[in-house]
């Protein structure tokens, strides 16, 4: 599939990133352009958001959000999805970019601070995908969270070991966050 790198084919990569580390398929319909609360759309029926631009799934829930990228600085995020909450987000190199990943070190990461304030155990996945002043892809990476006891907090990472080599050209990266049970 391909979908125009605008603020709602943005979206569509992070969902079909997303999509694939959790075992789910995405549909050919592009998202909306609307760059303040992006959305992915799920291959089951999907209500209209209802919730400050997240989608609801017989699944459960999806929504994204984009930050400017800083490198070596916790940004806020707050992100939250079904009680999970993406509190802030760090991107960081160590090693190099290297085509090798035998001479890269570990390489550029991102690492993601989550909450689960709920009262029951959930799980979920978050996919970050970066972005160049003129909105092209430079990097991009998901990972899937484990359960997440009631109260629990986690520090997850996530390294961007294909997609990476512009790492440092990022201008804004966009967060998107799956819960399901």
């Amino acid at each position: 599939m391909r979908v125009p790198l605008t603020a709602g084919g943005r979206a569509a990569i992070v969902a079909i990133g997303l999509a694939s580390a959790c075992g789910s398929k995405s549909t050919d319909t592009p998202p909306p352009a609307n760059p303040g609360a992006h959305q992915a759309q799920a291959s089951s029926p999907v209500a209209a958001p209802t919730d400050g631009g997240l989608l609801n799934s017989g699944a459960g829930q999806i929504g994204s959000k984009t930050v400017a990228f800083k490198n070596d600085t916790w940004t806020p995020v707050g992100l939250s999805s079904e009680g999970i909450e993406i509190k802030e987000i760090r991107f960081s190199v160590e090693g190099g970019i290297h085509w090798n990943p035998l001479r890269a070190g570990i390489g550029p990461q991102a690492f993601v601070s989550l909450q689960n304030h709920e009262s029951h155990q959930t799980r979920s996945a978050v996919a970050v995908a970066l972005f160049d002043a003129a909105g092209s892809l430079v990097g991009a990476t998901d990972a899937t969270t484990g359960n997440l006891d009631p109260n629990e907090s986690k520090e997850i990472t996530l390294t961007f070991r294909e997609v990476k080599r512009r790492f440092f050209e990022a201008k804004s990266a966009q967060i998107a966050l799956e819960t399901y049970k």
